[in-house]
C-alpha cells in the first residue's frame, strides 16, 4: 500500500515568495515560522523553506541577519536563520 501524498497548495512557491517580499519590505526580521503565522501553508517538504529563502537571497530581496532558536513547536528550539529585507530592496513590493 502506498502512502497518501501530502497536499500542498499548487501555488505554494508564488504565495511564499509574495509573503517573503511583503515581510522584506517592512525591514523586520522574520523566518519560516513567521511566514506560516502570516498564512503561508507548510510546504510538502520542509526543505522547500531553504530553497525559498536561498532564491530570495540570491535575487537580492533578503539577507540573513541572525541565527536563533526556532519558536515553531515542532522544531523544539532548533537553530534557524532570521532574514531581513536587503537595504536596497526594502520598501519595494513587487
Amino acid at each position: 500500500m502506498t502512502q497518501p501524498a501530502v497536499l500542498e497548495a499548487p501555488d505554494w512557491d508564488r504565495q511564499a515568495m509574495k509573503a517573503v517580499r511583503e515581510h522584506a519590505a517592512t525591514g523586520a526580521t522574520f523566518d519560516a515560522y513567521t511566514l506560516t503565522l502570516a498564512g503561508v501553508p507548510e510546504p510538502r517538504h520542509p526543505n522547500r523553506w531553504g530553497a525559498l529563502f536561498r532564491a530570495a537571497a540570491t535575487a537580492g530581496i533578503i539577507q540573513a541577519v541572525d541565527n536563533h532558536r526556532s519558536q515553531k513547536p515542532s522544531r523544539r528550539g532548533g537553530r534557524c536563520l532570521g532574514w531581513q529585507g536587503s537595504p536596497e530592496d526594502r520598501g519595494q513590493l513587487f
